[in-house]
């Protein structure tokens, strides 16, 4: 595409392939030498080409139908600029334009239900991706923030806006860069903007739902969410006892909007949650924008929310554990449990941020008041490896909790671009300054009634012992960052290289006191050697350089490539102090330590082709040993289980080396993409355990150094769409191993325990028209845990299928189902089958489809079990819990909608 008038390429123009009933087929961004392409065209049916650019007049080039040709050329097509006076020739609305960097789709040239939402429109689009988790991709590249109207829509999800706006009161949808460090164009995100029509910037939404069913289950939940030019508000609340839990109001809002119940599982009866659960929450959210229309440089908004959750449990468990003594001798445990809980929770958050030029301060805080119930009751039976009887506990538990948190987070940054909105040369380098203050009362009362019995000695013991403790946490923190201090400094450019100065001070206090009673002769007795306060502090300070050069090349429109090399060091000094009415916990413990730095990280993006970027970085991590590892209070109730100090533990130094590679494609509609990620850890003083198993099942535990830690990690996930004219394809595959070899003593042997964990999953989705979806998903786990030196060995593992399909039976009636087959295999256990198979059906009423009748069949099969294994330390335990079982359930649901205002 060429402008012959002043002999110039026209970059960046929009040019839209079309069928010839205006159905857009696909569309392209010229390039820096104006040319464009379209592939797999069907050569049958005819379609036109709509090209446009700023400033110039839009061009329509008919393409006929021809079978015989493989390849068609149109040559150097003229555009003719715009002239004020030139009669323009109408062609109807364009689909897409560029808007200089802004890619917009004009809602007007797309035909879609009067119902039809704006998940629907970006459906349509063929060079946009809508994952079945809700990610969106345009032109292969993924959209990191939504906005609509310059604003995020009732949080950051995105399916909140997506399955509830009208496409009828969008106007366009814009797509653009959003520079995240205004100092290195290469640090960019993609945002996309949703702007609506005007006069219909203002309206309200929701859900009223309610349901019973079979076995006394239930739901209810309801929302309401009303917005303005300014202001957003929710009101949500939900109530069930079908294991449907929702730990914040975002999880409310995006779970139950207008079009929704695809095939995200996400959001249903949770099967894999033990015990039988009851739960209630309420939440409400208040957003304020003092600035109408924002823009990233111009930002003021405040919000309030409150997020109330209580949630009864009621669980039982029978428990296998295996513990290793040796080459010849293994200890058999098994437990029951019976437990009820009732915990909740109310949390009330401030958000506010400001943004002006340059300068941008973030405020966050939050209060909440917790409070936590238990009543346990547990039996416990050893057994070793000739079958006989070795020890035998019993334990009756009551906890009464309650917990005040607060946190408080400043942040303050000066990040100006080259030259400042004035145009004017800037003094001050970027800098930024950040507060934080979290602090956590707790008090508890527990009482323990607990007996234990060996068979090896004939040693017994009998506690009824209560326990109140109080204990306050608080910690403050402040981060400082100078970018490019040598400018600062000598008040020249520094072109060579840049520095930047790091510094943090953190500081934790705990105060804890702890009064406990032992009963004796119906008497509650003072018990002096655990009743205790004590009272810590640790001042944590860090102070550091970093040095960075980057080489880079760039051609407008064309490439744009990066090379950075980062490296630097920081001086961590950290003081702890302990004081305690114990003098063994009087402890003071100084620790300085180097901690160098270093990172290379390349970026290669061809405009319009493909985006990579891949890097290398070493980093070391310190963590000093705490009180409970230095010198705690055993507490001789712990019978299986007690931890002893060991006051010549030192920190720990933990050294890393991650990589990391992306791609993604850029040329087509059809997306690709993939990430690899790795890691490597090891550590010559890692703060491990030393344990001391007794011929009767119990363990004494104490922490000491040990070499020869090494931890492997390795992760990959794939992306790949594609587009037909009414269906899509899509397919993700994700993967992790690791392997880690962790050292400790047993029985004053060094071994070294092998765990070794996998999971692969794939999942596959086409979607026909707004018919028929489907999505297949399989996923393998498998975990080793192995002790060459006793010669034991466990491993497990678990493969699950699930099939989900929505299939769209008329315009008002839809079908959902979901089966999930799990087979979950372990060492010495049989193994453990089942199916659970899901169905709803769904019928919507009134004109604005906004009843809507449905009836749940979950777990069909009634199969459903809670069998867990996992491993600690040198044991492997499998437990097998009680869990929610097969119900059918009718529910009623109303969404109440208006969007602008009445005419």
């Amino acid at each position: 595409m060429k402008d012959v008038a002043l002999n110039y390429f026209l970059s960046s123009a929009t040019v839209s392939l079309l069928n010839s009933d205006s159905t857009l087929v696909s569309l392209q961004i010229t390039d820096a030498y104006g040319v464009f392409n379209f592939s797999k065209i069907k050569r049958s049916v005819p379609h036109h080409i709509i090209i446009s650019s700023v400033g110039y007049r839009s061009k329509v080039i008919d393409l006929k139908p021809d079978k015989n040709k493989d390849f068609l050329d149109l040559g150097t097509v003229i555009m003719e600029a715009t002239t004020i006076g030139l009669k323009e020739v109408s062609i109807g609305v364009e689909p897409v334009t560029m808007n200089g960097d802004t890619l917009e789709f004009n809602s007007s040239a797309f035909k879609l239900d009067s119902n039809a939402v704006l998940d629907d429109w970006l459906r349509k689009i063929p060079n946009v991706t809508v994952w079945n988790d809700g990610q969106i991709t345009v032109n292969g590249r993924e959209i990191k923030s939504l906005l609509v109207n310059g604003k995020n829509f009732f949080g950051s999800d995105f399916k909140i806006a997506t399955q509830n706006l009208p496409k009828n009161v969008i106007q366009t949808i814009q797509v653009y860069k959003k520079d995240e460090n205004k100092l290195n164009p290469l640090d960019s995100t993609m945002e996309m903007n949703i702007k609506l029509k005007k006069g219909l910037n203002s309206g309200f939404f929701g859900k009223i739902s309610a349901g019973g069913g079979t076995n006394g289950r239930y739901e209810g939940e309801g929302n309401v969410n009303g917005y303005t030019k300014k202001i957003q508000i929710s009101l949500a609340a939900a109530a069930n006892n079908t294991n449907k839990i929702a730990n914040d109001l975002q999880t409310l809002l995006a779970n139950s909007t207008f079009k929704s119940g695809r095939t995200d599982l996400s959001y249903q009866s949770n099967f894999m949650l033990p015990g039988d659960n009851k739960t209630n929450t309420l939440g409400v959210n208040f957003k304020y924008d003092f600035v109408e229309f924002p823009t990233f440089d111009n930002k003021n908004t405040l919000s309030i929310s409150q997020f109330y959750q209580k949630r009864i449990s009621y669980q039982t468990a029978l428990i296998d554990a295996i513990t290793n003594r040796n080459t010849q001798d293994a200890i058999f445990q098994k437990s029951s449990e019976n437990a009820e809980s009732n915990k909740a929770s109310n949390t009330t958050t401030l958000n506010y941020d400001f943004v002006k030029y340059e300068n941008s301060v973030s405020l966050q805080s939050s209060f909440a008041n917790l409070s936590d119930d238990i009543n346990s009751q547990s039996r416990v039976k050893s057994i070793n490896s000739q079958g006989d009887m070795v020890s035998a506990s019993n334990a009756d538990y009551l906890q009464n909790s309650t917990q005040k948190e607060f946190s408080l987070f400043l942040r303050y940054a000066y990040s100006p671009s080259s030259f400042d909105h004035k145009m004017k040369k800037w003094k001050m380098e970027p800098f930024y300054i950040t507060y934080s203050n979290n602090h956590i009362n707790t008090n508890s009362f527990s009482n323990l009634k607990t007996s234990f019995l060996s068979d090896i000695d004939g040693s017994a013991a009998n506690f009824d012992r209560n326990r109140s403790f109080e204990e306050d946490l608080s910690d403050q923190k402040i981060d400082l960052k100078v970018d490019n201090i040598l400018k600062l400094l000598s008040g020249k450019e520094t072109y060579f290289i840049r520095a930047d100065f790091l510094n943090s001070v953190k500081l934790e206090q705990a105060t804890r006191t702890d009064f406990v009673q032992d009963k004796q002769n119906d008497v509650y007795v003072d018990n002096k050697y655990l009743s205790n306060k004590t009272k810590r502090k640790i001042l944590n300070s860090l102070y550091g350089i970093n040095l960075s050069k980057s080489f880079g090349k760039r051609l407008t429109d064309r490439f744009d490539r990066n090379l950075a090399f980062n490296f630097g060091g920081s001086f961590n000094a950290i003081k702890y102090d302990n004081t305690s009415l114990k003098q063994f916990q009087n402890l003071q413990r100084n620790y300085l330590s180097f901690i160098p730095n270093a990172s290379v990280q390349w970026f290669d993006n061809v405009f319009g082709k493909r985006k990579i970027s891949a890097g290398v970085e070493m980093k070391v991590d310190i963590n000093i040993p705490q009180l409970e590892q230095l010198a705690p209070l055993p507490d001789s109730t712990r019978f299986y289980y007690l931890r002893i100090g060991n006051p010549r533990v030192t920190a720990e130094k933990i050294q890393q080396i991650a990589l990391s590679y992306s791609y993604e494609d850029l040329n087509t509609k059809n997306t690709f993409a993939y990430d690899l990620k790795g890691e490597i850890k090891f550590s010559n003083n890692k703060i491990i355990d030393s344990v001391f198993l007794t011929p009767d099942g119990r363990q004494l535990v104490y922490a000491t150094n040990g070499p020869s830690y090494r931890s492997f990690n390795g992760s990959f996930e794939i992306r790949k769409a594609v587009k037909f004219n009414y269906a899509d394809l899509k397919f993700q595959a994700f993967g992790n191993l690791s392997k880690d070899f962790i050292p400790n003593f047993v029985n004053n042997q060094f071994v070294i325990n092998q765990n070794l964990a996998t999971n692969i999953g794939v999942s596959a989705g086409y979607g026909f028209k707004d018919m028929i979806v489907f999505d297949l998903r399989e996923n393998i786990s498998y975990y080793q845990f192995k002790q060459p030196y006793f010669d034991a060995a466990f491993n497990g593992t678990t493969f699950t299928h699930t099939l989900s399909m929505n299939y769209k039976v008329s315009k008002k009636m839809f079908f959902n189902t979901n089966i999930n087959f799990n087979d979950n295999r372990s060492s010495g256990i049989n193994p453990n089958v089942f199916t659970i198979w899901n169905a709803y059906l769904s019928k919507r009423f009134l004109k604005r489809d906004n009843c809507e009748l449905k009836f749940s069949a979950l777990d069909i099969l009634r199969q459903n079990k809670n069998l867990i294994n996992r491993i600690e330390a040198n044991r492997f335990i499998t437990s097998s819990r009680n869990a929610l079982q097969q119900y059918f359930l009718v529910s009623l649901s109303y969404y109440p909608r208006n969007f602008g205002k009445k005419r």
